[in-house]
């Protein structure tokens, strides 16, 4: 297999007019990123049905059992359910996106170290939400949970790094010459 490098400088884009091809590759991409936030928002949905679920008896407001919803969506958690989860509020939902928001500017990628960061996220998060029934336990218990979520993915890549390595290191001794994998 040989890969051919094409070098375009002189390409007018106002007349340019892609290929088939292109087109159908550009679709792919856009189909696979929609399937990806749907995946992503029903993963927050559900986070969201934890920390509701949580609170069920402080604050009953924050959702409903999904076998006394009325109106069943037809999404991951009404499938999965069978009765026993918790759909959460409209409004819970919003500060969880919100927090998703938060969250992911201030971690970026990893984990920030440092003192107090659940408190610094919420911080942010209630200078955004200031007409909201959601209280600050409930707040919390979405950062440290979504934060769980992070270590965990974290931790894998570790995982699957560290057995690349170790992987590589019995193969370089075996064959005496040194592997590399991406």
């Amino acid at each position: 297999m040989h890969a051919t490098l094409l070098f375009v400088t002189d390409i007018n884009l106002f007349t340019y007019s892609p290929t088939l091809q292109e087109l159908a590759l550009l679709n792919q991409v856009e189909e696979l990123e929609n399937t990806i936030n749907i995946i992503q928002e029903e993963g927050l949905k559900y986070i969201a049905g934890y920390a509701a679920s949580r609170f069920a008896n402080k604050y009953n407001h924050l959702g409903t059992s999904t076998e006394m919803v009325v109106n069943l969506q037809n999404d991951w958690i009404n499938h999965i359910s069978k009765g026993k989860l918790i759909s959460p509020c409209s409004e819970l939902l919003e500060v969880a996106k919100i927090m998703n928001e938060e969250f992911q500017n201030y971690h970026g990628n990893f984990i920030q170290k440092g003192p107090g960061i659940f408190k610094i996220i919420a911080n942010k998060i209630e200078e955004k939400i200031i007409n909201t029934t959601i209280p600050r336990e409930v707040l919390l218990c979405l950062i440290r949970t979504r934060t769980y979520i992070r270590v965990r993915i974290i931790n894998k890549q570790i995982s699957a790094d560290n057995h690349k390595r170790k992987y590589n290191k019995k193969m370089s001794i075996f064959t005496n010459r040194r592997v590399t994998t991406k």
